[in-house]
C-alpha cells in the first residue's frame, strides 16, 4: 500500500551524525508476519547523494530512521492498528541505487512529531 505519492524527507541517524535525504515510493505491506515499511532514496542534489553514499558505505551503523511526514505517519499508524494481529516484526527497507538495505526496527513516536524507527541489534 502506498503511504504517499511524491517525495518526502527521511532522516538517517548514525553514530555521530544525521542526514536528511529525499525519498519516493513510501509503502507498507505485510509479508510472512512481517510489517514491511519501505522507500527508495531519491537524492535531490549532489550533497544528498554524497550523504546517501556515505551512510550506505557502512549501512550497519544506522541506529534510527525518522519520518516526520504527517500523511505517511498517520496512514502507517492506521494501517498498523487495522492489521495489528497480522505481524510480529517490523522491517524497514531502503532502496538506494541498485541496493536494498533491510533493518529490523521498533517504532516509537518521535518527540518532535513523526515516527522513529529504532534499529534493533
Amino acid at each position: 500500500m502506498n503511504l504517499r505519492k511524491g517525495i518526502t524527507s527521511v532522516e538517517f541517524w548514525h553514530e555521530f551524525d544525521e542526514n536528511q535525504i529525499n525519498a519516493i515510493n513510501s509503502n507498507v505491506s505485510i509479508i510472512s508476519n512481517e510489517l514491511i515499511v519501505g522507500c527508495d532514496l531519491k537524492p535531490v542534489d549532489s550533497n544528498q547523494k554524497y550523504d546517501a553514499e556515505y551512510i550506505f558505505s557502512e549501512p550497519e551503523k544506522v541506529i534510527k530512521i525518522i519520518i516526520t511526514d504527517e500523511l505517511i505517519c498517520t496512514t502507517l499508524i492506521n494501517y498498523m492498528r487495522n492489521h495489528r494481529d497480522e505481524f510480529n516484526t517490523v522491517i524497514f527497507i531502503v532502496g538506494f541505487g541498485r541496493n536494498k538495505f533491510k533493518y529490523q526496527v521498533s517504532i516509537k513516536k518521535h518527540e518532535f512529531g513523526g515516527l522513529k524507527f529504532i534499529v534493533q541489534a
